[in-house]
């Protein structure tokens, strides 16, 4: 077997992890900026 394929194999599920991570950072900055707007307007709407 390919060192390098096997390495790659390897590190493809941190690599998916790692995107997941950032996916979820990317919300929960998202949320946050919403609950800002909410608290600052008074209202959901």
């Amino acid at each position: 077997m390919n060192k390098t394929a096997h390495h790659a194999a390897l590190m493809m599920p941190y690599k998916i992890i790692g995107g997941l991570m950032l996916i979820l950072d990317n919300i929960g900055l998202h949320m946050k900026e919403l609950k800002n707007r909410i608290n600052v307007s008074g209202s959901i709407f």
